[in-house]
Parts: structure tokens; sequence; C-alpha cells
């Protein structure tokens, strides 16, 4: 079940930044089957068993709205080469799985799971300097059966209507 980040990460960042170093890390699941992964940092990051490319990136909308709705995050990555930028333009990555996760240095061998926050990914574009990819969770209605209300059962629910 994928979570909203909420100011709570934000809370986190800040705290973790005091004692340690703290890696923002994203991972974009394209439809060919490939995994996109940068790390917010001026250099490579090992962490998880993978080399997290070095990119500038920022993530807009993160915070609690306090009316209990999700938000839309925006992921943008700056100096994008050229064949990330024609996956995304392609919309290679429309509908896929965007994944954040905020680590501490001495949680790079294996990145934990509550650390990690899942959208996906809704909308993207690309221009000379960076690429955007807008990120949520889809409003999906998912039927849910009902409950049969048979009169043998719920008499007093269901009354034939007199003749």
């Amino acid at each position: 079940m994928p979570r909203a980040i909420p100011s709570t990460y934000l809370l986190a960042r800040r705290l973790m930044r005091k004692t340690s170093a703290v890696f923002e890390l994203a991972e974009i699941e394209l439809t060919s089957g490939t995994v996109a992964r940068v790390a917010n940092s001026p250099v490579n990051v090992e962490a998880g068993g993978h080399v997290w490319q070095a990119a500038g990136f920022a993530v807009q909308g993160l915070g609690d709205d306090g009316e209990g709705s999700l938000p839309r995050i925006t992921l943008t990555i700056s100096n994008v080469r050229r064949e990330p930028s024609a996956q995304l333009e392609s919309g290679a990555v429309l509908g896929r799985p965007v994944r954040l996760w905020l680590v501490s240095e001495t949680d790079l061998d294996d990145l934990p799971a509550a650390l990690a926050w899942t959208y996906t990914a809704l909308s993207a574009a690309v221009n000379r300097k960076t690429a955007t990819v807008e990120c949520g969770l889809p409003s999906r209605l998912v039927a849910v059966p009902g409950m049969v209300y048979e009169i043998q059962r719920f008499p007093g629910i269901l009354r034939r209507p007199p003749s």
C-alpha cells in the first residue's frame, strides 16, 4: 500500500542530517524493465547492492495538507543525459512506480523499507536542463462486493409492497 510523504519525512531528514550523512535516493521503473536510480549527491552512491547515479534532484509537494488527501509530488532531476530523456519523452515512465528513499550513511547496505515511499508516475516532461516527473496515487475505483440483501434474511429491511 503506497504511503504519502508526510511532514514527518521532512522532520526525519532534518534530524538525520544532524548525526550522519543522509542520502535521498530515487528509483524509477521503466516499461522496458530497466530501472533508473539516482542519488541526490555529488558522487555516485552504492546502496542496496546497486550504484545510484549522482544527480541533483528536488522533490516538491512534500507535507500534509490536513485534509487527509494524498499529495502529488514533483520529482525534478537536473542535467539528465540524452538516453534517459528519450525514455521519459517516449512515455516509458507513465504508470510506473517511482520510489523515494531517505537513507542514513549507516544503512546503505540494506535499504530500510520503512524509509521508502512509492508513488506512480502520472506525467513526465523533459527540457534542455531538467526532467520532471509528476507522481501521485491515481484514483482507481475498485469494485467492492457488497452485501446481498434477501427478504428471508432481512425481513424488516426489505418488505414487499402491499398488493
